[in-house]
């Protein structure tokens, strides 16, 4: 994967007011004035399309891959003070991982073996591409008029605009950024003339759905999922 790398440290970044934990990493060389401490200069939250390994501490990987947010699996009330009592509140509604509230988990791991990789202090990398490192990437894999497809818009120039640094409009950079992962994924097996026919195909796994238009068209959290567990089955062979 393309973009910047980054080296730190593992951890879930939780303070008052951020209403559950964010899984981050601390950036090495980001410190306080005294020289001991985090600064927040250094804090990166982890986002979808990360590249993003975790090591252990005789430096084997522990976890590599590419991030995705599962935002709705094993969701549960959160609870506030009404009227002096303690009561489920239906319309907030939170992972929990390692006793703590999170704001999403890793899809395809054990949400509790995913809390594990940030205890500790793990040394970690972090890639992540800009949005221009993006686009160009997916031209490479599905061409400019999927890419275009995609990203919502019907002419390919602006293709050409986000590649010269202009930023994508009305949350396409999360369709893009995640049509970027499936297409890595597929890459690593097959070429783009397969990875093409495979986006723009009506795929038994998703019931007959079209991924492409699914990536475009749907809600993320909810279709995202189902459309990585369908690249993944093409990927295995299946």
């Amino acid at each position: 994967m393309v973009g910047t790398e980054m080296k730190g440290v593992a951890f879930l970044f939780s303070e008052t007011g951020t209403e559950g934990g964010w899984w981050a990493m601390q950036e090495d060389g980001f410190l306080t004035e005294d020289g001991v401490h985090w600064s927040y200069d250094g804090l990166r939250l982890l986002e979808e399309g990360d590249d993003f390994t975790v090591y252990a501490d005789d430096g084997s990987v522990l976890w590599q891959g590419i991030i995705h947010q599962d935002t709705t699996t094993g969701v549960i009330p959160r609870q506030v003070i009404r009227k002096g009592k303690l009561v489920n509140d239906r319309t907030w509604k939170q992972q929990v991982v390692g006793g703590l509230w999170v704001h999403w988990v890793q899809a395809g791991i054990d949400p509790e073996v995913w809390g594990e990789l940030f205890v500790g202090n793990r040394l970690c990398l972090l890639k992540r591409a800009s949005v221009p490192e993006i686009v160009k990437g997916l031209v490479d894999l599905i061409g400019r008029k999927l890419t275009a497809y995609v990203g919502g818009v019907k002419d390919v120039r602006a293709v050409d605009r986000w590649i010269s640094g202009r930023k994508p409009n009305n949350g396409a950079e999360q369709r893009l950024r995640f049509a970027f992962q499936i297409a890595c994924m597929l890459s690593e097996r097959d070429d783009p003339r397969i990875i093409q026919s495979w986006l723009i195909g009506l795929n038994p796994e998703l019931a007959d759905r079209v991924p492409l238009k699914l990536m475009r068209d749907g809600n993320l959290e909810i279709v995202g999922p189902e459309v990585l567990g369908a690249a993944r089955v093409f990927h295995a062979g299946g």
